[in-house]
């Protein structure tokens, strides 16, 4: 293998591994988003319902 050979290896390798690494954090970013808005509903509502209650008194 000549060197320009394994330079054009390595800087496809590093490539697909930039983008395997930017859909993981693409992906993981949506599931964290996902389980904020899961565990903060629950409060959300209690809190708007208050609101309400508040608002009707």
């Amino acid at each position: 293998m000549s060197p320009s050979e394994f330079f054009e290896l390595q800087a496809a390798f590093l490539h697909k591994q930039m983008e395997t690494s930017a859909e993981q954090a693409k992906a993981l970013q949506a599931l964290m988003l996902r389980a904020t808005e899961d565990v903060s509903k629950p409060i959300k509502d209690v809190f708007e319902k208050a609101l309400k209650v508040r608002q009707a008194a």
